[in-house]
């Protein structure tokens, strides 16, 4: 049978040629934040090297423990949640060389914890995320998190812990334009603007970095 070509005035709007697009799903899960959302990064690295940015410190000696940090303050754990607003753990990530436990706590009480030998890397990507709005969906009262890291080895422990979350706002007034930020050097606190990365501390005059997640809104 003879094929028959015809040719077709396009009319409307759209895409009727779909040959160039390779794929119209994401390959990896990424983060698409709504207007009243915000990224939150908390971590803590350690090391033997020194360095400007507030959650690298000192290699964790046996027996004892540290708080995660927020890394666009500088400030340790625990975190205040304030009203109005919810808090939820998208995805957790460590890698550290000493048998270590892990402890989170909500409003101080215990609500998750693990226990890892050394040399094993952990990466959690939560389906249910653990978020304060399991139990206080609308954020009428303040909550705290925190999240503990222990050495369990018998020598000082070196690697790092990553906990990315979302801050949502649930009928409440706008984000803050200004946060309290920590100096690793002095341990002196002084507020910046939320945009605030390199910050020259107003008491040892030392320069320390955070970061600025006030525009993050996706990854691919």
């Amino acid at each position: 049978m003879p094929v028959e070509y015809y040719t077709v005035q396009t009319q409307g709007t759209g895409a009727p040629d779909y040959s160039q697009t390779v794929s119209s799903a994401k390959e990896r899960r990424g983060l698409l934040l709504k207007y009243n959302q915000r990224l939150k990064i908390f971590a803590i690295l350690f090391s033997d090297v020194a360095s400007p940015y507030p959650w690298v410190q000192p290699a964790l000696a046996a027996g004892l423990s540290a708080h995660v940090i927020d890394m666009e303050t500088g400030l340790p754990m625990p975190y205040t949640i304030n009203v109005g607003y919810t808090l939820s753990m998208v995805t957790r990530r460590s890698g550290l060389d000493q048998d270590n436990r892990e402890h989170i706590f909500f409003d101080g009480a215990l609500i998750m914890g693990a226990e890892l030998g050394g040399g094993n890397a952990q990466y959690l990507e939560e389906v249910v995320p653990l978020s304060t709005a399991l139990i206080d969906p609308m954020g009428i009262i303040p909550h705290t998190v925190d999240t503990i890291f222990t050495n369990l080895g018998g020598a000082n422990m070196h690697g790092g812990v990553t906990a990315l979350t979302i801050l949502e706002a649930v009928g409440t007034p706008p984000f803050p334009t200004t946060k309290t930020t920590r100096c690793p050097f002095c341990g002196h606190e002084q507020v910046e603007s939320t945009h605030a990365t390199q910050i020259k501390c107003s008491k040892c005059s030392m320069t320390y970095i955070v970061y600025d997640l006030t525009n993050f809104k996706e990854v691919p």
